[in-house]
């Protein structure tokens, strides 16, 4: 038999053990993207190549970067771009390469063997410089190229650093001289995060080769703490502590006590070596001494600045400072780096890609894609501290490409599957494309296609879930309960994360193109609108919702046609009336509105939004009819996506352009008449497919027994729908008309963004309500606590830790608008506060309404806003926003827990229970303890939030596996598998 000259899989080899020879030469970063290119012409020569599912988000990603190429606007950060975007591109193609190849082709084996080589000749190299810290080699790139480039290139600190290889950096960090190894590298924290990176690997390599490996690998690993502690890197050790912690936390959950005892051992040694050696002495000095903690804290103060700038793409590279010897804006972490760069959609998409593929390799038994996940999370925890866009992107892109080939395997296509493809629509296409055969199909959730949100496929039962169904039929009816509610929750959730991130972009357009003076006007105007939006509903809407859901449940779909005439003719006269006198009275709108004279652009404002007022309270009746009739999505595209999306995109082109006070309120007003064209269509479609017949059915428009059931239901409403907006917009009015336009656009700006939060509670509202009204018909009671009570839990869950996190980080968080905004750090700490009370009582009010007290909820929103209103008069005129803070505190209070007092004592219905203590005393332990103890330590400061939050993240998430089911968590799951079988169903029936 032949032998082959090269073995299988030698380009992916080649790729890193060349590394170190061609730092030698000084091109280490300089080959990297001339090995993507060969890679890449390898792909080109292939009959197929492959990708994994969602592998459209990285797609995403790498457009954008393209698309900040217009923010460049000089040569040097061109080529800075040039540079970076050639290493992401390369990166991509190793991925490709890798995860296409076969098993045969590429072996793992050697891919790990790659890296376990790399490993160790890194850790080699980190003795290197521990002992020659000064030598520095003669560099022929750096030669060659000086002849070559421009001097205004060759001169670039960057370029030196890059072609000029050296053993280590001599710096005085801790008062006296020390030699911090980057042997391999172009400088000490690139060395320090790769080895770490790279150390998973050499875990796998211990199970995977011989005896001998083993033995070397296991005396490298203790001796690699010498070069580590050396290198004075903060970074690297926080991340080889979380891989310790993670290891030995994933081990104990799966039982693997053997595995605990070896970690225990090995970090037992390692604290003794380093306390009885000087080893120790470096730790505590260096933690002693932050010799750049005040410069980074500078660097990212002044990235999150530039980002206000340049929110959607960036500057294309880093930024300049005013220092002409200090490093660019940018630089110093992967997060900064793609805020600078890339803008805000970058970073999404980039921590988009990494988080899915942190989530699908979570739960795999295979020792291998359990360490490719512990790389993944080492790069996350990594991502604040250095920018990663070199080696360790190139590991990280190994690493992917490993798990997701062994994932696929282990899933195997069904037979005719590769060429038979079912796309949804455009969101599949962004969200998953996939050449020839991805090995993981995808097809979109049925809500995609919109109006057959209630038509879903059902796998058969096997033998074992008949028989247990049969036994505890409750217990399966609970569970189907709770399964609809996370299936419909899951695109409320979906919009309401849209509306809380284009909510957040909205506060940023408006706070940073007015200033806080003119975005308190702005405010006003919206907040003015919403009210006489509530008012002109008349509470129409949730009548509609509960009607529309009784006539279904009920099976008297014949009378919808007249239930919408009941609801939508007197709510199109009351809201064109309304209409009429806002435009009318504007003037007077407006003195009243702000302290002293009214200004003439809040009276533009209000005249120009007055005509829009018709539109948009027909919109909100006629999307909650939809969601009476099952259908969430027009609710969602419309209220939540597309309405949210236009309003901050037109307000910034208006802005940019340089038009004034009527073009902003047209921007923000156009979405409004959009979304009422949308509705009307969306609704007939509903209504044709729902009435038996069609919408033209022999039947009398209104009727006096669907007039007076619809009426006397919702009139009391309209009454309670007044007051709910007065609660949630009057104060900031107050602050205008007490205090000034600055404060009141500062409250709003804090209390915008407190709401935002909010947008869990909006979305399980629009599913719990519909099928709370259906138990309650039926009398179902014990349905409809197991239903509020579990999804309480769930928005709790989900909730706490962001409001936990704002209220101990609120001086960071508000500054984010603008240094004129920091007045309203301590209102936002109070209202997230506020708001986790409002959480933990879950949707109480709508559950009250759908037990068809509405009296009951008039009486308790009178109440609430009679108290906000009485403490924002005395409190606002002493006090000031923080006044109005705590007026709101107080009626957020009473809106929440005066009703669930009446729903416990009354209908025997409460959201807590066990799982609710296991969630408070699990966001209190994490997000709370460490995010003090973080503020304790760096103060208020950007590291310490995105460090506490990314340790409190592990833990909490740690915490809830432990105890899913308790808070029936594995319903998720049990979703996401009934989603696979009918997609397998969908892509295996006949044509």
């Amino acid at each position: 038999m032949r032998r082959r000259l090269l073995s299988p899989g030698w380009p992916v080899y080649f790729f890193f053990v060349s590394l170190p020879i061609a730092w030698v030469f000084g091109l280490a970063n300089i080959v990297l993207p001339l090995y993507g290119v060969l890679m890449l012409l390898g792909l080109l020569l292939r009959r197929s190549v492959r990708v994994p599912p969602r592998f459209g988000i990285w797609l995403l990603f790498l457009a954008w970067v393209a698309a900040s190429a217009l923010e460049i606007d000089s040569g040097s950060r061109a080529v800075a771009y040039l540079y970076r975007g050639s290493l992401y591109l390369t990166a991509t193609v190793l991925f490709i390469y890798i995860f296409s190849s076969s098993e045969r082709a590429v072996p793992t084996r050697l891919v790990v063997k790659a890296l376990t080589v790399y490993w160790a000749v890194a850790v080699v190299g980190g003795f290197l410089g521990v002992a020659f810290a000064n030598v520095t080699l003669p560099s022929f790139a750096h030669y060659v190229l000086s002849h070559v480039l421009p001097p205004s290139l060759t001169e670039v600190g960057f370029f030196h650093d890059i072609t000029t290889p050296g053993f280590a950096e001599v710096q005085r960090i801790l008062g006296f001289p020390v030699g911090r190894p980057k042997t391999f590298f172009n400088y000490t924290n690139e060395w320090g995060s790769t080895v770490v990176l790279l150390t998973p690997f050499a875990l796998i390599a211990m199970r995977m080769f011989g005896r001998v490996w083993r033995r070397v690998i296991g005396a490298l690993l203790l001796l690699s703490l010498i070069p580590l502690v050396f290198s004075l890197n903060r970074g690297a050790w926080i991340a080889l502590i979380v891989l310790v912690a993670y290891a030995a936390i994933r081990f104990a959950a799966a039982g693997d006590y053997r595995a605990v005892r070896a970690i225990l051992a090995v970090v037992a040694v390692a604290v003794v070596v380093t306390l009885a050696t000087p080893l120790g002495g470096l730790i505590v000095s260096r933690l002693q001494h932050g010799h750049s903690d005040a410069g980074r804290q500078t660097r990212d103060i002044a990235a999150l600045e530039l980002v206000q700038q340049s929110p959607v793409f960036g500057f294309g590279a880093p930024q300049p400072t005013s220092d002409p010897t200090a490093p660019a804006v940018g630089t110093h972490g992967q997060v900064f780096l793609l805020l600078v760069s890339q803008g805000i959609p970058g970073l999404v998409f980039f921590l988009g890609w990494l988080a899915y593929s942190f989530i699908r390799t979570a739960s795999r038994g295979s020792p291998l894609v359990f360490w490719c996940h512990v790389v993944i999370l080492l790069f996350l925890v990594q991502m604040p501290f250095y920018e990663l866009t070199a080696f360790q992107l190139m590991v990280l892109a190994a690493a992917l490409a490993l798990a997701w080939r062994e994932i696929v395997a282990s899933s195997p296509a069904p037979a005719g599957q590769a060429t038979r493809r079912a796309w949804p629509g455009w969101l599949a296409i962004a969200l998953a494309p996939r050449a020839r055969t991805s090995g993981m199909p995808w097809t979109a959730p049925a809500w995609l296609g919109g109006l057959r949100a209630r038509e879903r496929l059902q796998p058969a039962r096997r033998p074992r879930e008949r028989a247990s169904a049969e036994a505890e039929p409750t217990a399966h009816v609970h569970r189907s309960d709770l399964s609809n509610v996370a299936r419909g929750g899951a695109l409320g959730i979906a919009g309401g994360i849209a509306f809380g991130v284009f909510g957040f972009v909205l506060l940023l357009v408006v706070s940073h193109g007015l200033g806080a003076t003119l975005a308190g006007i702005f405010f006003e105007a919206v907040a003015l609108f919403m009210i006489f939006t509530r008012i002109a509903q008349i509470g129409a809407d949730v009548g509609m919702v509960r009607a529309m859901s009784r006539l279904v449940a009920l099976g008297r779909q014949h009378d919808i046609p007249s239930t919408l005439a009941t609801g939508v003719l007197p709510v199109t006269g009351a809201s064109a009336l309304l209409g009429a006198c806002l435009f009318a009275f504007a003037p007077t709108i407006a003195d009243l509105a702000v302290s002293g004279s009214a200004p003439e652009s809040l009276v533009s404002y209000i005249r120009i939004f007055a005509p829009f007022l018709v539109l948009a309270a027909l919109t909100g009746v006629l999307v909650s009819a939809a969601r009476g009739l099952g259908a969430l999505a027009p609710f969602v595209w419309i209220e939540n996506i597309c309405k949210p999306a236009l309003q901050p995109l037109l307000i910034f082109i208006m802005l940019a352009l340089g038009f004034g006070t009527a073009a902003v309120a047209f921007a923000w007003a156009l979405p409004v008449a959009l979304g009422f064209a949308a509705a009307i269509c969306w609704l007939a479609l509903l209504v044709a497919r729902a009435v038996p017949g069609g919408v033209l059915v022999e039947r009398r428009w209104t009727t006096v027994s669907v007039f007076t059931d619809f009426w006397s239901f919702a009139f009391p409403r309209a009454i309670a729908a007044l007051f709910q907006a007065v609660v949630a917009w009057i104060d900031v009015i107050l602050v205008g008309a007490l205090a000034s336009a600055k404060a009141a656009g500062i409250y709003a700006v804090a209390s915008r963004l407190t709401l935002l939060g909010a947008l869990f509670l909006r979305a399980l509202i629009l599913v719990l309500g519909p099928q709370v009204s259906s138990f309650l018909a039926r009398g179902e009671r014990a349905r409809a606590q197991v239903v509020y009570q579990v999804s309480t839990w769930w928005l709790t869950a989900i909730s706490w830790p962001a409001y936990v996190t704002i209220a101990l980080f609120a001086p960071v968080v508000i500054r984010i608008f603008g240094d004129d905004f920091a007045a309203g750090a301590t209102p936002l700490a109070i209202l997230s506060l506020a708001m986790l009370v409002s959480m933990a009582c879950g949707p109480v009010s709508v559950v009250l309404l759908m037990a068809g007290k509405s009296s009951w909820n008039l009486a308790n929103t009178i109440f609430a806003a009679a108290l906000a209103i009485g403490l924002d008069i005395v409190l606002i005129p002493r006090y000031g926003v923080v006044g109005a803070a705590i007026g709101a505190t107080a009626g957020i209070a009473a809106n929440n827990l005066v009703p669930l007092f009446q729903v416990w004592r009354y209908l025997g219905l409460h959201p807590l229970g066990k799982g609710f203590a296991i969630v408070a005393s699990s966001v209190a332990l994490t997000y709370g303890l460490i995010g003090l103890i973080g503020r304790m330590l760096l103060g208020a400061t950007p590291l310490a939030l995105v460090l506490s939050a990314a340790l409190a993240t592990l833990a909490y998430g740690f915490l809830l596996y432990r105890e899913r089911e308790t808070l029936n968590l594995s319903v998720l799951r049990d979703i996401a598998r009934v989603g696979r079988r009918a997609r397998t169903e969908q892509l295996d029936a006949p044509e």
